[in-house]
């Protein structure tokens, strides 16, 4: 008798546990109880467009559909092929029955022309995107213009590395910049304005920025170099003016 008690104390509690997850099951794909009550996109001011996004592809959450059915994966990865998109994250509230989508749009260094001569920003990964949202549109006008021979990717990210390093007291270099040229073994060239003077400068190579700013600045207040027309700091201890 003991021997048969044994034994099917295993069965009924694996039965237990069937019972448990079968009824699980239900309530988070059936039942009425978790249904979504509520669906908010954080993060970003360009509603219409995310939305109209999800709705093309058949994913876009609506209320009172069951929350456990909820495609986050598929929210994701369809708004994630928006090039102005850095980031998502979805989110499934149990307690409160919402979704909730979480945006980080990509923030422009600089911008610079497309194919068709129409201009495009990118960020200092290098990543071209169209702006979209508000935020991205109203600093527009902020943004410096990058020329480049090549907009490659590793070109972009090497003129958003340098637009990113040079120092507050010398952001005139980029307020007034007239063109940046990126070559195809990473040399930078700038033609820009300096206290109210046009000037080229060879950056060489982006490296050891920080010392060729302070270079330039030194030279550049020496009154013997006030109608400099080109600075060299590809060798910031050796540098050439003209």
């Amino acid at each position: 008798m003991e021997i048969t008690i044994k034994k099917r104390r295993p069965i009924l509690f694996s039965g237990l546990v069937i019972l448990l997850v079968s009824i699980a099951a239900y309530l988070l794909g059936w039942s009425p109880l978790f249904t979504v009550k509520s669906f908010e996109v954080r993060g970003s001011m360009a509603q219409t467009e995310i939305l109209n996004k999800l709705s093309n592809d058949a994913i876009k959450p609506t209320i009172g559909s069951k929350i456990a059915r909820v495609e986050t994966r598929a929210i994701q990865g369809s708004l994630e092929q928006l090039d102005w998109i850095d980031s998502v994250n979805v989110a499934r509230r149990w307690l409160d029955r919402s979704i909730i989508i979480s945006i980080s749009e990509k923030i422009a260094v600089a911008r610079t022309t497309g194919d068709q001569d129409f201009a495009i920003n990118f960020d200092d990964s290098g990543d071209i995107f169209k702006p979209t949202s508000a935020t991205q549109l109203a600093a527009q006008d902020r943004l410096p213009l990058v020329i480049l021979q090549d907009p490659s990717k590793s070109n972009l990210k090497s003129a958003a590395l340098l637009i990113n390093q040079i120092p507050p007291e010398m952001s005139e270099l980029i307020t007034n910049l007239v063109s940046l040229t990126v070559t195809d073994t990473g040399l930078v060239q700038m033609n820009t304005r300096f206290n109210g003077a046009s000037v080229q400068i060879d950056w060489g190579l982006i490296q050891q920025i920080e010392q060729k700013c302070r270079v330039l600045n030194a030279l550049l207040e020496l009154p013997e170099n006030k109608g400099v027309k080109m600075v060299n700091l590809s060798r910031p201890d050796l540098p050439i003016v003209s």
